[in-house]
């Protein structure tokens, strides 16, 4: 039930104040944390995809025990790499649901059922997330937008290291 209205929230505000992305994405992307972000050869191979198609992006994150916020401390309280996190999560959520893209579901990954023990899904993550982009160029948009990195400095603070995996979404 969640789900549906979080995906009726996104409709809406999509409708009304929305951010209609269009054409290719061509910031030019430097990420100084490439364990939290992805670097420019991925970037490249993103945008080289069909951006028009809807996307399942899937996150795996190992958030820090204690947030390490470099630069940017003045007024920022001391908390969790969970609490950095979520600081994060407000601003990115805001620009999903602006582009119709939503929180399919989350959780806290029980462990791995099958795989060897130097699988890289076999590590403890402290969370998954899925999410659902309508198409491909929205997530890119995001990432190398104004709004979005805004609070990047969150993120960076929060995790210690993150897996995306992106896929398609089959349309029924």
């Amino acid at each position: 039930m969640k789900i549906r209205i979080v995906r009726v929230i996104a409709f809406l505000l999509h409708l009304f104040k929305g951010i209609h992305d269009s054409g290719t994405p061509t910031a030019h992307w430097k990420a100084d944390n490439t364990a939290v972000w992805p670097d420019e050869k991925q970037m490249e191979v993103a945008r080289k995809q069909n951006l028009d198609y809807p996307l399942l992006v899937y996150n795996l994150n190992k958030n820090k025990k204690v947030a390490h916020y470099q630069n940017t401390t003045q007024g920022i309280k001391p908390c969790s790499g969970e609490e950095a996190y979520e600081r994060y999560s407000k601003i990115a959520g805001v620009q999903l649901l602006r582009r119709g893209a939503y929180p399919v579901y989350g959780g806290k990954p029980l462990g791995i059922l099958m795989g060897s023990a130097n699988n890289m899904l076999f590590d403890n993550w402290s969370k998954f997330i899925l999410v659902y982009y309508p198409q491909r160029r929205n997530l890119l948009a995001m990432i190398e937008g104004k709004e979005f990195m805004s609070g990047q400095y969150h993120r960076d603070a929060g995790l210690e290291r993150v897996a995306i995996f992106m896929g398609n979404k089959k349309e029924n």
